[in-house]
């Protein structure tokens, strides 16, 4: 009897969410067979059978968390000769050209398919019809359905949630997803379409509803705990001018037009520059806590996480070695980055080993925010809207009240490892180089 036992894919994970089943206790199972999804906190993975044989127990249902470790089904095994009967279907093998949604398991994870594991995509936003928008129904929030249909979905931007499924427990089938496709638009979206903002959990008066918290939310949520209740936070907060920098990021959006270079330049990768910058003078917040050993890990390196709001949750993909690329290279990798992290295809280095988080709110709206730490990391900084406001300023030696554009910037520490006078220097750095940006590039001219 082989028992298939749940493993460690790296970066410390320690357990994972059951997503789906793909065999029932009696099933015959091929070598490689596809078995189960599981979501882990880092990125979702589907498992296949490491031996051929007959499914004989599985032993959690969907929804249960699963520890490392812990036997997640059995096998009897039937060697290597052919399993007469019912069988679950091979994953397939990627084609040559890979897809960034890849990474290639561990060797240090036993008894799981050396074929590279593919992160289960969440759904892009289906185009819809204006006058449609508040008419689709989500029919189930975990819909049922065999890898291929997902899959095709994901390609042609069918939100499965909207599929009536008539198999067994809802299961959507290919008639099923064939019907929808003639119902509705698919594929590109063309003018007169907007994308499906998701509907807002209904509640009717009077009554309560349970919510249970699961997945990339659960994810989110133990990972915010874990900092407000280790770290100790102190916040800072300042504003600086952003004349000087408006004026580079124009005159570098002009610049990348004329020479043809298909860049959208923001404010971001010039703040990312200021800090980086100013990191390698204040060591002590490029850096990690072994709460355990009670040791402060300083990094010889910076590598900059950049908060991503996106359908499932915030996502921090993180930018290694940021004090080594150019703006140019920032500004694609950030575009790069944020668009994967939107539609679920980061890879799991992709996700680790940051030492610096940047969280910027200002799109969304507000005056200022208390960004909350990425444990173990010691510091985020929260950027905020730049707005036109009225400020003194005495630049022609008298006071006088002039129409700036400002921004507010915001620092949380863990004030177990560095000061409040620390935090305000290193903003005051920071608010420094972006005042005057030129200042950031002296040293290679």
């Amino acid at each position: 009897m082989f028992e298939f036992k749940f493993a460690d894919i790296g970066e410390g994970i320690t357990e994972g969410e059951l997503l789906e089943w793909h065999v029932k206790p009696g099933d015959s199972i091929e070598k490689d067979g596809l078995v189960v999804e599981v979501m882990t906190e880092k990125v979702n993975i589907e498992i296949a059978a490491p031996v051929a044989g007959i499914i004989k127990e599985t032993r959690y249902k969907v929804g249960d968390i699963i520890k490392v470790g812990e036997v997640m089904f059995t096998i009897e095994e039937s060697g290597t000769a052919p399993v007469k009967g019912k069988k679950t279907p091979k994953i397939k093998e990627k084609p040559k050209e890979k897809d960034d949604s890849l990474f290639v398991a561990s060797d240090k994870v036993t008894r799981r398919r050396k074929s590279d594991v593919e992160l289960n995509k969440p759904q892009t936003p289906t185009k819809v019809a204006v006058d449609q928008v508040f008419q689709q129904e989500i029919v189930s929030e975990r819909p049922l359905t065999s890898p291929g249909i997902r899959r095709e979905a994901r390609e042609k931007n069918i939100d499965l949630r909207h599929v009536k499924g008539s198999g067994s427990g809802g299961r959507i089938t290919r008639e099923d997803f064939e019907y929808h496709l003639q119902q509705g638009p698919v594929g590109q979206p063309s003018a007169g379409f907007i994308p499906v903002i998701p509907r807002q959990l209904q509640v009717p008066r009077g009554s309560e509803k349970r919510i249970p918290i699961k997945g990339i939310r659960r994810a989110i949520s133990k990972s915010m705990a874990r900092s407000k209740q280790t770290a100790a936070h102190f916040s800072y907060f300042d504003e600086f001018d952003m004349a000087s920098l408006d004026k580079l990021r124009k005159d570098a959006r002009a610049y990348a037009e004329k020479q043809g270079i298909p860049i959208k330049v923001t404010y971001l990768p010039f703040i990312i520059k200021a800090v980086t910058r100013s990191l390698i003078e204040h060591p002590t917040l490029n850096a990690s806590m072994d709460d355990e050993k009670e040791e402060l890990i300083l990094k010889g390196f910076y590598n900059i996480g950049i908060a991503v709001d996106t359908p499932n949750g915030l996502m921090v993909p993180v930018i290694k070695d940021a004090d080594q690329k150019s703006i140019w290279q920032l500004s694609t990798e950030i575009k790069d980055l944020a668009d994967r992290a939107r539609i679920g295809k980061l890879k799991l280095d992709e996700i680790t080993g940051g030492t610096f988080t940047l969280t910027n709110v200002g799109p969304i709206g507000g005056l200022m925010s208390t960004p909350i730490i990425n444990h173990p990391e010691v510091g985020i900084i929260g950027i905020h809207k730049g707005k036109l406001r009225p400020v003194v300023v005495e630049d022609s030696g008298k006071p006088e009240i002039v129409i700036r554009r400002m921004m507010y910037l915001s620092i949380s520490v863990d004030h177990r490892v560095t000061d409040g006078a620390n935090a305000a220097r290193f903003m005051n750095q920071v608010i420094g180089y972006l005042e005057n940006p030129a200042s950031m590039f002296l040293d290679i001219m």
